[in-house]
């Protein structure tokens, strides 16, 4: 399955730089990346590690307008800041266990436990351009709906079947399948919108690729944005 790439027009974020967003687009094969899955991939960054959030909320002043995109904040393999969805992938190998947790393929919700597994550290978030505080649209405590859409799998070697995501923290599901949504307060802490990780598990090898949308007070909405996890 091949991502195409998609530029948006964001607005900036607080300090973040934004990252860059079209590069040399290398066709890079499941199958090199001993995923063993049938499609082939293309992606600009393979995040591997580091602090990242995945479903990221700017608000886009010129266009009175919030879309959805990627936010590094700690990986060495992408560019500091905002990044368009298309360009990235998140890597999620497989985890043996043992004291260090569960096995399988995880990306847990503690920042140390990711680090000490070398996985990415991923969770959704706003930046501060959202807030009224700063020019945007939304007021504290309001909720922000992230609804996830779709979830495509295509299956890596050996696999049958469908693949899962449940995507959790502690004991609050946020989503375990296509159709669920997950509303999100607005807190306006330490200069973001909002800020919260999760556990992502995935339930065998291949590429998945999550769609989500968001929905949030005054009419606004956030279209389509494909988020790619290659797993195994």
């Amino acid at each position: 399955m091949t991502v195409a790439i998609a530029e948006q027009a964001h607005a900036k974020r607080g300090s973040s730089r934004r990252g860059l967003a079209v590069g040399i687009v290398a066709a890079v094969s499941a199958l090199s990346l001993g995923l063993g899955a049938t499609a082939a991939y293309a992606a600009t960054y393979d995040i591997t590690s580091g602090h990242i959030d995945v479903v990221h909320t700017s608000y886009d002043a010129d266009s009175d307008e919030i879309v959805l995109d990627l936010n590094n904040e700690g990986s060495a393999q992408a560019p500091d800041g905002l990044i368009d969805p298309a360009d990235a992938a998140l890597v999620v190998p497989f985890h043996a266990g043992g004291g260090s947790g569960p096995s399988g393929y995880i990306l847990p919700d503690d920042e140390t436990v990711a680090a000490l597994w070398g996985v990415p550290y991923a969770g959704f978030a706003a930046g501060e351009d959202i807030l009224a505080s700063e020019g945007g649209p939304f007021a504290l405590h309001e909720d922000l709906s992230y609804n996830l859409t779709d979830v495509d799998y295509t299956a890596g070697a050996g696999s049958t079947g469908t693949g899962t995501v449940d995507i959790r923290q502690g004991g609050t599901v946020f989503f375990t399948a296509e159709g669920q949504s997950h509303a999100f307060d607005i807190t306006g802490e330490d200069g973001e919108g909002f800020h919260e990780h999760a556990t992502w598990t995935f339930s065998q090898p291949g590429t998945y690729v999550l769609t989500f949308t968001v929905s949030a007070p005054g009419g606004y909405s956030a279209g389509a944005q494909e988020y790619t996890f290659l797993v195994g």
